[in-house]
């Protein structure tokens, strides 16, 4: 039944078009869908987006016994599907002659998205719209048209089916999108009244569509570089090195942008000494979504400049889940050869998992390399911002409190990150997930343990669990109080 919504066939830009599931701002991925040639709607937007409402939609159909990303993701699908209808029903040039709405989502080996999420999106789907097509019983998509699913996971090397030059580009969209919210941060503790930050704000959303609008339109590589680079698909490292000139990765396009509005909001303006430091880590999906409203809280608790705010971005998940898979490959390269029936076999057997093992190894190596040295140094320098912690530094960490790196999902680098941050000086620590998730449950089980690791620190951990999305905004004021007192919140509120 659920294989109906399966893509099986390969994107055909005639007759495919793509929604990508929101976490945050997702404009940057689809511009490089669109500059791919494939239609790919915006369905982001500034002004509009209301994560809540989001989560109540597909809260809908999911119920409340699944959590709130999971609801806010099929939320995105409803929103796709109507959305579709409404440009059907416009003659709107970009759905014209459409007749597959593929929706991107995420599988994997892995709990919660890593390997849930979009089996149940199908379920619901099904139940919703039909088995991938129209049906008299169902909410009925327009004649002709199927709905499926582009599910990207490790296994097919988180490819829906573009060419190699769109994958590379879309993990720099990703980059791009942890780059713009920290400048955001960073520029806004600059910040010392509210018409200065109107006027940041401002700036800000002209950058993002700059830096969209080259994403889309500058960075399509010509015909003949892509034949040669597939010449040379598997050769490494002359390959990798080879795409990267040949596909654009180069080019300082985003860097211009960025280093020039780093050069008017950033590098010229540093906080107030002894400022309070906090930072947002937890759930990937609701620290990334909360994140700009959290802000908001603070601004309004603080007042501007009172507070420095950093948040873990979406792609260093993506070096987790790379530098994991190493991990496993290591793993079943020691696990006993349970069939092997005489030394020969056991010898053969042993020397593929060493193989297998040392390829993984060295894949993960090359991946972590280029995604950090590659793709995020060069727009995090430009930015005027800090990396975040390399994700061999915050797995050892995390090894003090959880040795062996298990339960593996997004706990792991939570504990890494709590012990680092705390112990860096930060004020603050904010683990935002949703209620019965891993990270929030485990997470508050594990804060005495994390605390005792750091008996220098001064800052505290703060839980920020949320059913549909919302803040609460009280709880996290309290902690405020707590962490700054009573006469250091006041005079920093006073001082607005």
């Amino acid at each position: 039944m659920l294989e109906r919504f399966e893509q099986l066939q390969a994107i055909d830009s005639e007759r495919d078009i793509l929604y990508i599931a929101t976490c945050g701002d997702n404009r940057a991925l689809s511009a490089i869908v669109r500059a791919a040639g494939v239609a790919c709607v915006d369905h982001f937007d500034d002004e509009s987006y209301d994560l809540e409402e989001l989560i109540r939609a597909g809260r809908e159909r999911a119920g409340d016994a699944v959590c709130s990303p999971l609801a806010a993701m099929y939320g995105d699908l409803q929103r796709a599907v109507v959305d579709f209808q409404r440009r059907r029903a416009l003659d709107d040039p970009m759905v014209r002659d459409k007749q597959r709405l593929l929706f991107v989502d995420l599988g994997g080996k892995g709990p919660c998205r890593l390997g849930q999420y979009c089996h149940v999106h199908k379920i619901l789907a099904w139940r919703e719209f039909g088995g991938g097509t129209a049906k008299d019983d169902k909410k009925d998509l327009p004649q002709g048209i199927s709905l499926q699913f582009a599910v990207i996971n490790e296994n097919n090397g988180y490819d829906v089916g573009l060419s190699e030059w769109v994958k590379l580009r879309a993990f720099q969209g990703v980059v791009l999108h942890g780059v713009l919210d920290a400048m955001f941060f960073a520029g806004g503790a600059g910040c010392r009244t509210g018409e200065e930050h109107r006027r940041f704000e401002r700036a800000h959303q002209d950058l993002k569509q700059a830096c969209f609008d080259i994403m889309e339109h500058k960075t399509r590589p010509s015909a003949v570089a892509q034949w040669l680079m597939a010449g040379r698909r598997g050769r490494a490292p002359v390959g990798a090195i080879a795409k990267y000139y040949a596909y654009g990765l180069h080019r300082r396009d985003l860097q211009h942008e960025l280093g020039r509005f780093a050069d008017r909001w950033i590098r010229p303006r540093t906080p107030r000494q002894g400022v309070f430091k906090i930072h947002i880590e937890g759930e990937v999906y609701l620290r990334t979504t909360q994140a700009l409203g959290i802000y908001r809280v603070l601004q309004d608790a603080l007042g501007y400049g009172g507070f420095v705010l950093g948040c873990t971005p979406v792609w260093s998940f993506f070096e987790y889940l790379i530098a994991i898979s190493a991990i496993r490959h290591a793993v079943q390269a020691k696990e006993p050869s349970l069939d092997a029936v005489d030394s020969r076999t056991v010898r053969t057997h042993r020397q593929r998992r060493i193989s297998t093992t040392r390829q993984g190894q060295r894949r993960s190596r090359i991946l972590t390399t280029a995604f950090r040295r590659l793709i995020a140094a060069p727009l995090y320098r430009a930015g005027g911002v800090p990396m975040p912690e390399p994700i061999s530094e915050v797995l050892q960490t995390a090894r003090e409190i959880l040795p062996n790196l298990h339960p593996q999902g997004e706990l792991v680098p939570y504990v890494g990150e709590a012990l680092i941050h705390l112990c860096r000086g930060v004020d603050l620590f904010l683990n935002v997930a949703p209620e019965g998730c891993m990270v929030s449950t485990m997470g508050e089980t594990l804060t005495p343990r994390i605390m005792a690791a750091c008996p220098d620190a001064t800052g505290r951990i703060q839980h920020l669990f949320s059913n549909d999305g919302e803040i609460d905004t009280e709880l996290l004021v309290a902690a405020l109080l707590k962490g700054m007192g009573p006469v250091g919140y006041y005079r920093c509120a006073g001082g607005r």
